[in-house]
């Protein structure tokens, strides 16, 4: 066999030639030739492509099979075959049904032409079969399913017990059950398909090939029946398939490789839906990697890995919020485009649609996109009408998004209906009823206020309600779900079902952020819903419920710093008195968990290892704390603290915590009391002034700015400190009494402020009139009337406060790092002077350790912070606007080994004092996760230091160690009265320029 085209053609001439010289009364010879004609004709067609040449060939063993006669079973039964598969891949190409048909049909004549209990018979059956559920898919009819079913149940009983044939033929039947479930709900025909295919792939002797179909199969049953129950065993068990397979098959060919890593891959995909451990992403996209690699170009699995990588990509972005990840998405999905398999086709048509729409909402995308995205789910929708719930869902999310930006009554209307169709088609306990639940009541609540239709909001309010009664679906969309329910509740005043349903949410928000994940991850899942707690509250104030504003905003904020703080903070007294073996393993859990942040991109086996660990070990807690809580007394065993503790936690104060949502209140908690202030403010107000603030910050530190420029920025800041302090500060201070500045020897008054969302990004304790605005008459500047520190939540406080201060003849030496020259910044000149002379003001009596430069390696720094009561670092440190867990000190070797939030969060010293953060920006992070608090100064509070300051946005290399000398030199008053008196005096010194004295605050008691 040479392979030459040019061979094959000229034998097809011949054969046609031999068809046309053969006259019609020789009907057996016209038949050979024929048979021979087509079957030259369906190789000629594999090597062009040329649909043109299998059509012919479909005609020519049509024409074949009509002459051959009956006497010639064994012929005729081939001709069937060939006539079938030719018929099949024209249908797989173009999707005309007629040719599905026809396939069925020779195929069901191919069944009754064998005898049963044959290898043929077995045969014919399978591939009867497979076009059967092929139409039943196609079309949405559970009658072909059940043909197909019949059929393979007469071949099965009539195999022999424990052959491969029967292993085979029982798997295909227990897809026919999955297939039927798809099409009508039923959960006995998922629970066959499952049984079905277990029993399939424990048939001992069926050969890899066989095997790896089987487990394929079973492990797509396994990961059909989590979806729509919820149980992880069965998705653990669906990974476990394939894990095993790859683990001990060191014989498996490249191929079947292939197709277990794929398998595997979406395993890890679902679960990482589930969870969010990114590690299971990471993992899903080398396993598809590899499995590219391998597998031919034209393979029929090949669309299926890329639809399953692009998948893998669009979850990152999501996510990660990081827009790098879309470009591979898009690239995989279009590359699937290229399926001969229309429901592939139709599959990578409506996933490249949903990464399409995601460009156009969150990565600055174009309304090319967006009707790029539209007509594709359309097309989707025609080619698997079938799966109408999940195109149909994909189509009205990007019908939404253009009636935002077009506001066409129809793209609305449409969307509605599509989800009124989805919505009612699922099973009311059908996890995947969740999501379009949800934003079916989202549409009709915008769609009531298009049309001002009341009954539009009543529906709203049925469904959104409806949907969390679903409790197997992923604590996502639960909590999600709940949000929608308080929010449409909300719309209709109906304030205590509001904030009962907001209150719910915020309650999962621990769920969603399971010890099980990293830190990252963690932080990536409470990210994708801020704001929930602030709403919560708002409602409760509505509601007349101030306790209950105050306990959902203590719960629902800083929920990964509350979780740790109260794990660090529990007396285990009285847990040791009466279960002293529960008391030890409650110690042993808290010791292993580490918090440690997201590992590296590409995946390891210590990785993988590391992710099995921390859900062994958040099974592990979760198990305890259900053992905990069983004892007599301990039911609040590490719950949230109710309304009466937090009070008590607050102390004296004042704690004023700023909620900015629905409305706007600061809610004063003092000597064991609540006083609710209105602010008259907007939310989309403070966005506003955040978003001019933080630019001008920027404006006023950047490099090559003019002097104009400069000035500009500093006009900028000056207004929104006025604004701040006539909206937010003022008023506050004013509800405290405190207008008028301290008498002489009268002790400065303190307050802690614990802002909320954003409001977190601008300096509270700056607010004012400042310079030639200012009335000395009448002060209006809160560096005049109160001590301003920050907590983000009061159990943070109650927690800094209970820390001992270090004794003063310690034997521990303060801590200084000095970073002049750092590979990959901008020096710092001053940072060697300030660094000599805060070494000789720090407290104790032990003389101050210095790292300087190169000596202040990561490693170094991170071990002298374990022993040191006071440190002041004179270095950069960086924020990560993705990851706020990333955000790091430029340690000499930063480049290499970076010292992380993530890092210094997870230090246990004790009887420390301060940290002194001379850095830029130590306080900042991602506006989404301000509430949780994740920035370089609150990690050093978890690390154990009682005050800490740092610095809200970059300062100047001039202005910083004169703050610091100042800040030192009053140091015995108290960090807190220190840090104060040093901004006041940068402030009389410079008061038109807020950038240089407003950036640092204080955390702690």
């Amino acid at each position: 066999m040479t392979g030459d085209r040019g061979d094959l053609e000229e034998c097809v001439a011949l054969y046609r030639h031999a068809v046309r010289l053969t006259p019609e009364a020789e009907q057996e010879d016209l038949a050979i030739r024929l048979v021979n004609f087509g079957s030259a004709l369906g190789a000629l067609h594999k090597a062009t492509r040329d649909p043109g040449h299998r059509d012919e060939s479909i005609d020519a063993h049509s024409q074949a099979l009509a002459l051959l006669p009956a006497n010639r079973p064994q012929q005729r039964q081939a001709l069937l075959d060939a006539l079938a598969q030719a018929l099949q891949d024209r249908y797989d190409t173009t999707g005309r049904l007629e040719d599905l048909d026809t396939v069925i049909a020779l195929r069901l004549r191919a069944v009754s032409n064998t005898d049963p209990g044959t290898t043929d018979h077995g045969e014919a059956a399978l591939q009867a079969a497979d076009a059967l559920l092929d139409r039943a898919v196609t079309t949405g009819r559970p009658h072909f399913a059940d043909q197909a079913i019949a059929v393979l149940r007469r071949a099965v009983a009539g195999r022999p017990p424990d052959s491969a044939e029967r292993a085979v033929l029982t798997g295909l039947l227990g897809s026919a059950h999955d297939t039927r479930y798809d099409l009508t709900g039923e959960a006995a025909c998922l629970d066959e398909a499952v049984a079905l295919l277990r029993a399939a792939v424990n048939t001992p002797g069926i050969g890899h090939h066989n095997a790896c179909g089987l487990r394929t199969k079973l492990s797509s049953a396994l990961r059909t029946r989590h979806s729509a129950r919820g149980d992880l065993a069965d998705l653990e068990e669906a990974i476990a398939v394939h894990r095993d397979a790859l683990a001990t098959g060191a014989d498996l060919d490249a191929a079947h490789r292939a197709l277990h890593q794929a398998s595997l891959a979406a395993g890890l995909n679902q679960r990482f839906g589930v969870h969010g451990d990114i590690t299971d992403l990471d993992r899903c996209a080398e396993l598809c990697r590899q499995a590219l690699l391998v597998l031919p170009e034209r393979d029929t699995n090949r669309p299926v890995v890329l639809v399953l990588l692009g998948d893998t990509h669009l979850a990152r972005f999501f996510h990660t919020a990081r827009p790098e990840a879309l470009g591979p998405a898009l690239g995989a999905f279009r590359r699937a485009l290229n399926a001969a398999d229309p429901k592939l086709r139709a599959t990578a048509m409506s996933n490249l649609a949903r990464a399409l729409l995601a460009r156009f909402d969150h990565a600055d995308g174009t309304p090319a996109d967006l009707d790029e995205a539209i007509g594709l789910q359309r097309h989707a929708m025609h080619l698997l009408p079938t799966q109408r719930e999940v195109t149909g869902n994909n189509l009205a999310q990007s019908l939404r998004s253009r009636y935002e930006i077009s506001h066409d009554l129809t793209d609305l209307e449409e969307a509605v209906a599509l989800l009124r169709t989805v919505v009612r088609d699922r099973p009311r306990d059908d996890p995947d009823r969740t999501k379009p639940g949800t934003a079916l009541a989202e549409g009709l609540y915008s769609l009531h206020l298009r049309t001002g239709d009341r009954d539009l909001l009543t529906e709203a309010l049925t469904v959104a309600r409806d949907i969390t009664t679903v409790t197997s679906a992923p604590v996502r969309d639960r909590l999600a779900a709940h949000v929608t329910w308080g929010q449409v509740s909300g719309v209709l005043e109906d304030w205590e079902t509001a904030w009962r349903a907001l209150r719910t949410a915020t309650s999962l928000l621990p769920e969603l952020a399971t010890r099980s994940l990293t830190r990252s991850d963690q932080q990536y899942a409470l990210a994708r819903l801020p704001g929930i707690a602030a709403e919560a509250a708002a409602y409760a104030l509505q509601a007349g419920r101030p306790q209950e504003a105050l306990e959902v905003l203590e719960h629902g904020r800083g929920v990964l710093l509350g979780r740790l703080l109260r794990t660090l903070d529990l007396d285990l007294d009285r847990l040791r008195r009466q279960a002293p073996a529960l008391a030890d393993e409650f110690l042993r859990l808290r010791e292993e968990e580490t918090g440690a942040p997201a590992g590296p991109s590409v995946p390891t086996a210590s990785t993988e290892q590391a992710a099995e660990r921390r859900r062994a070990h958040a099974a592990a807690w979760q198990r305890l704390l259900g053992r905990i809580r069983a004892l007599p007394g301990f039911d609040g065993f590490l719950r949230p603290p109710p309304a009466e503790e937090i009070l008590r936690q607050a102390g004296d104060g004042p704690v004023v915590l700023l909620n900015i949502s629905i409305r706007c209140d600061a809610v004063i908690v003092a000597d064991g009391t609540i006083d609710v202030l209105p602010l008259k403010v907007r939310s989309g107000t403070v966005a506003e002034q955040v978003a001019v603030f933080l630019d001008a910050t920027r404006a006023a530190s950047r490099t090559g700015a003019s002097l104009e420029e400069i000035w500009s920025a500093q006009e900028t800041l000056s207004g929104v400190l006025e604004w701040l302090w006539d909206t937010v500060t003022g008023p506050v201070l004013q509800r405290l009494g405190h207008t008028e500045p301290p008498a002489p020897g009268e002790a400065p008054r303190r307050i802690w402020w614990c802002p909320q969302g954003t409001l977190a990004f601008l300096p509270l304790h700056a607010a004012g009139y400042h310079g030639p605005r200012a009335d000395p008459d009448r002060p209006r500047c809160a560096l005049d009337l109160a001590v301003s520190s920050y907590t983000p939540t009061i159990g943070a406080l109650h927690h800094a406060r209970r820390r001992p201060e270090p004794a003063p003849s310690g034997a521990r030496p303060p801590l200084v790092v000095n970073i002049r020259d750092t590979p990959g910044a901008a020096p710092l000149p001053n940072a060697p002077h300030e660094a000599e002379a805060v070494r000789t003001l720090l407290p104790g009596t032990i003389p101050a350790r210095l790292l300087t430069g190169a000596e202040a390696t990561r490693d170094r720094v991170l071990e002298a912070l374990r022993s040191s009561p006071y440190v002041h670092l004179v270095c950069h440190a960086v924020t990560d606007p993705h990851d706020p867990s990333a955000s790091r000190i430029l340690t000499h070797d930063h480049i290499e080994r970076a010292l992380t939030v993530a890092d210094i969060s997870t230090l246990r010293p004790m009887g420390n004092g301060l940290a002194y953060l001379s850095s830029c920006s130590t306080s900042g992070t991602r506006p989404e996760l301000a509430d949780e608090a994740i920035h370089i100064t609150s990690a050093f509070q978890l690390a154990g230091y009682r005050h800490v300051v740092g610095t809200l946005w970059p300062v100047t290399d001039e202005i910083a160690p004169r703050i610091a000398r100042s800040f030192y030199g009053r140091l015995p008053h108290g960090a807190a009265h220190a840090l104060h008196a040093a901004v006041r005096q940068a402030h009389t010194e410079h008061p038109l320029l807020p950038s240089l004295w407003g950036a640092h605050l204080h955390i702690g008691p």
